[in-house]
């Protein structure tokens, strides 16, 4: 289920033309925090 979650995250990261640390900033997670999903 974590691994869905993940590619479809990555899909929309890459969708939206930004980098996932930009992303990050934006919504106020720490860094790395959505790459972190990838690890459950």
């Amino acid at each position: 289920m974590n691994d869905l979650f993940y590619h479809r995250l990555k899909e929309l990261v890459e969708s939206s033309g930004k980098s996932a640390n930009q992303i990050e900033r934006e919504l106020g997670y720490p860094r790395n925090s959505l790459n972190n999903y990838k690890l459950g």
